[in-house]
């Protein structure tokens, strides 16, 4: 019998860890589990970030990692939406508000075309193009249609098949970048009802399932730049499914079979389709796809469960690696030991404090301090004195507390924290509450905030200052009055955002702030406004979270993602917290949110919730020879 060295002219590897790094098919003899392994891949889908505006038969273009999502229905919308693998942003509207429409190109060129704007079943044939910014109107289809598929890219598309009015049609017309020309190829099986249907190139094109006008089909066909050809079928007739990848490899996740809400998934591989083991987790039909990933990586979202009925944001990703990727996600920590509210923080899920604070109803305002090591909270030394509305940064050894107020007395102290017992360190310049903290004992600047007390707040500011280990200095004022804003990053590369401007004209903020040690820019804005919430992390990653809105005293669940450029969606808390601005804590991909109302004072909440961020770990796969 043959040996692995004789087949193969190489010896295995022995090896006490996985290779780092690792490559699809590499083999090596792991000597701690006694077994040969390989890298191989590994089907699976995985949550990823959720939309902002749910929706169904909506456009989808781009990949896994630089998708997009444009118009759709729940009602009819014109929404555009990005996706950097992790969440969505807002993007600049369709001309057009419309649904079921055809899609090709990525998230920097894509192309938008046909659909629906009204009625039910009304032919459009309107063409846009995307350029990663806006919107603008392209040259008209040879036949309005709606219910159409689309494949390609923003100038050499495929726009395929589809309803005039309710009657499906053979049509397949091809764009150049110019002009829309009908090719005269027709499609074997006259179909419509189709939602991202269609995957591959203007020349090398997939299209499958769809309604006929009478029933679903799983006819499958083949388009080689001339003609279609008929392919093996789909094991389930199906329509208004995603569908992502290629000619020779695709994948079709969900749709509408004998019933809504399909979690089906079919593999072709150029020749057959094949049912997978990894179906989707959320039954659905209607959803967009990244109809242009460059290999068999891509993603489902939106999409609508008539069953229920609901319409989703639900974002799905699918994998075929070596990797196991654990989603980004809230979870359950240890108990606050008390109701506490608008405390500093500092440090991260594993070793973190909230200090100062109010306690509901009794006794108000304290000077405590928490601590937590990633599963409980113990006391640790108390503030030098009572307060509330403080500013918290740095490490749970060495934390900065800034700032506050002890009803009626404003407080300029600045005290920092060694892991067991406060000092008195430099005073503010002027004695202010509500401020926004970025960085460390040794390097921290501070804004913004409110210089009195009472509702209306007429000391609210822009000021800024920083800090050098001893005392503050004055830096360039902030964009933005308001207080109760959040920060996180450095004092060199820090990041603030929200917050609300009080008084008669009061409104909440959604507005972001970047700080390079020396002045604050203005960044493209949060996703929401809101104040008093929690957030975490560097300039090019961080997370904020919970908060209250206008819609107060109701906390908030909504977490949402910064990249250094945009905000996207991230996972949402279980529990809604507000006033806990000032506790939030973490580092790049972990954060801890304690303390704060879930409702109305003096609702304090005492859950404490900790965010990790995605993981993927290359995982060997044990060869059986049995």
């Amino acid at each position: 019998m043959s040996t692995y060295t004789e087949l193969k002219g190489l010896k295995v590897k022995y090896l006490a860890a996985n290779p780092d790094p690792g490559t699809a098919g590499d083999v090596w003899y792991d000597s701690a589990a006694f077994a040969l392994k390989a890298f191989v891949g590994r089907k699976a889908w995985s949550s990823g970030g959720n939309l902002n505006n749910a929706r169904f038969g909506a456009g989808g273009a781009g990949t896994q990692t630089a998708g997009l999502i444009f118009g759709g229905d729940s009602p009819n919308v014109a929404h555009s939406e990005e996706y950097n693998g992790a969440g969505w942003s807002e993007g600049n509207n369709l001309n057009t508000a419309r649904h079921f429409m055809g899609n090709a190109g990525t998230q920097t060129a894509a192309l938008a075309f046909g659909g629906e704007a009204g009625g039910s079943n009304d032919n459009q044939d309107e063409s846009e193009t995307y350029n990663g910014t806006s919107w603008t109107e392209g040259p008209n289809l040879s036949q309005g249609r709606n219910r159409l598929s689309g494949c390609g890219t923003s100038t050499a598309a495929l726009g395929i098949g589809g309803q005039v009015s309710t009657t499906a049609t053979t049509e397949t017309e091809v764009y150049d970048g110019s002009s829309w020309t009908d090719t005269g190829h027709a499609l074997n099986t006259a179909r419509g009802g189709n939602s991202s249907t269609a995957t591959g190139t203007s020349t090398s094109a997939l299209m499958v399932g769809g309604w006929t006008g009478t029933a679903n089909t799983a006819n499958s066909e083949e388009y080689n730049g001339s003609s279609w050809t008929e392919g093996n079928n789909l094991n389930t007739a199906r329509r208004a499914f995603g569908i992502f990848g290629s000619q020779t490899a695709a994948i079709g996740a969900g749709g509408y079979a004998s019933t809504d809400g399909s979690t089906a998934v079919e593999e072709y591989d150029g020749t057959s389709w094949a049912t997978s083991p990894a179906s989707i987790s959320s039954g659905r039909s209607g959803m967009a796809a990244a109809t242009s990933s460059p290999s068999i990586k891509g993603m489902v979202t939106g999409g609508i469960n008539e069953n229920t009925p609901a319409t989703l944001t639900v974002t799905e990703e699918y994998n075929n690696s070596f990797e196991v990727i654990t989603a980004s996600t809230w979870a359950a920590g240890g108990t606050v030991p008390t109701t506490l509210r608008g405390g500093g923080g500092a440090g991260t899920k594993t070793a973190g404090a909230i200090f100062g604070g109010n306690q509901s109803p009794s006794p108000g305002n304290v000077a405590t301090t928490l601590e937590y090591d990633g599963s409980s909270w113990t006391s640790g030394g108390n503030l030098p004195a009572v307060i509330v509305n403080n500013s918290g940064t740095g490490t749970l050894t060495a934390a900065l507390s800034i700032g506050g107020v002890n009803h009626p007395t404003m407080i300029d102290a600045t005290n920092e924290y060694d892991g067991s017992s406060w000092t008195d360190a430099g005073d503010l310049p002027t004695a202010q509450q509500g401020m926004a903290s970025v960085g460390t004992t040794s390097a921290a600047a501070a804004a913004c905030g409110t210089t009195t007390t009472g509702p209306a707040a007429p000391g609210t500011t822009n000021t800024s200052y920083n800090y050098d280990g001893s005392s503050w200095t004055a830096g360039n004022a902030a964009n933005t009055t308001g207080t109760a804003r959040s920060g996180f990053g450095t004092s060199t590369a820090g990041v603030m955002v929200g917050g609300y401007t009080p008084g008669g004209g009061g409104a909440y903020l959604d507005d972001t702030e970047e700080y390079n040690g020396t002045s604050w820019t203005s960044g493209n804005d949060d996703l929401l406004v809101r104040s008093g919430f929690g957030a975490a992390g560097t300039l090019t990653n961080g997370i904020a979270y919970g908060g209250e809105d206008p819609g107060w005293p109701t906390g908030l669940l909504t977490t949402t993602g910064y990249d250094g450029t945009n905000w996207s969606t991230r996972p949402s808390l279980t529990t809604q917290h507000h006033s806990s601005g000032y506790s939030g804590a973490g580092s790049t991909d972990n954060f801890y949110a304690g303390g704060g109302p879930s409702g109305g004072t003096p609702d304090n909440a005492t859950t404490t919730e900790e965010f990790s961020g995605d993981v993927a770990v290359e995982t060997g796969s044990t060869i059986d020879f049995d």
